[in-house]
């Protein structure tokens, strides 16, 4: 922890930086590229003036997913109250465009009902692509009880989705 304390921000974004653009992607996997760029470029500025404040009582990953995910909903929060969209605009949207709107809404509603354990979980697994061995080392947890977590997460998330999938 004090090779972090004592860290550059560049070193913290040589080092974590796939971790936080990962975490926004996952919020806002819906959203363009840029965006995510836009983002990420945020939370680094934020842990730039906070990071004086960090006391270390918690991983260095867990307060970046914090401010990564406090930046992502901020954003959305502003996203939702510019949003103006006119009737004609609504009834010239493609089907498609409409049904995987639908379905997208529909995930992410199921995403947000699971606690932040299994929302990161899901983070760590499916948007960053660790394997259950870096997962249990990331949570402190046993491999065994990662990939078990894993399965009935699955199964919690088709049985919430139904015929959506």
């Amino acid at each position: 922890m004090s090779d972090e304390m004592s860290a550059t921000p560049d070193e913290l974004i040589d080092k974590y930086g796939k971790y936080v653009f990962g975490v926004i992607r996952y919020f806002l996997y819906a959203e363009p590229h840029e965006t995510h760029e836009e983002l990420y470029q945020e939370v680094w500025m934020r842990v730039c003036r906070s990071f004086g404040d960090f006391q270390a009582r918690s991983k260095i990953t867990t307060y970046l997913y914090v401010i990564a995910k406090n930046t992502v909903f901020s954003f959305l929060e502003k996203k939702k109250r510019e949003r103006t969209e006119s009737l004609e605009e609504l009834k010239t949207e493609p089907q498609a465009e409409q049904r995987d709107e639908a379905l997208r809404l529909t995930i992410k509603a199921a995403v947000d009902k699971l606690g932040e354990d299994d929302q990161r979980m899901l983070l760590y697994k499916y948007t960053l692509d660790m394997s259950c061995r870096e997962i249990a080392e990331e949570l402190s947890l046993s491999e065994d009880n990662v990939k078990q977590k894993l399965l009935r997460l699955r199964r919690r998330m088709r049985e919430s989705l139904g015929d959506c999938l």
